[in-house]
């Protein structure tokens, strides 16, 4: 089996939270972040909350930096109103899936996704 990095496991810490946190209530898809032309930028994983709420997780490990490419990319979704945000760490990461739980939960009562 081939050994995970920190990024890796930080990920998978913040993920399994969210799955087994808000079980039907998240589905948290990885993100296809190598394609034709090398890496995409895209962040790593994509969470979509089940009243079409969407926000975008970058994880890096506790000195990793985002690319040009990411930071590119990462804006891009922004101006398009969507959340990123950029995890180092599982306690952080799994504050910001409550965080973004009450973020859904407050945009469904608004009627907006």
């Amino acid at each position: 089996m081939a050994r995970r990095g920190p990024e890796a496991r930080t990920r998978d810490a913040v993920v399994k939270y969210a799955r087994d946190r808000y079980a039907g209530k998240v589905l948290v898809r990885k993100q296809a972040t190598t394609g034709f032309m090398g890496n995409t930028g895209d962040p790593d994983d994509e969470f979509n909350w089940i009243n079409g709420h969407t926000e975008f997780v970058e994880f890096k490990s506790e000195r990793g930096v985002c690319t040009p490419k990411q930071i590119q990319r990462h804006a891009e979704l922004r101006a398009l109103g969507y959340t990123v945000t950029v995890v180092n760490c599982r306690v952080k990461g799994k504050d910001l899936v409550d965080v973004m739980y009450r973020r859904a939960c407050r945009k469904a009562q608004r009627g907006t996704g």
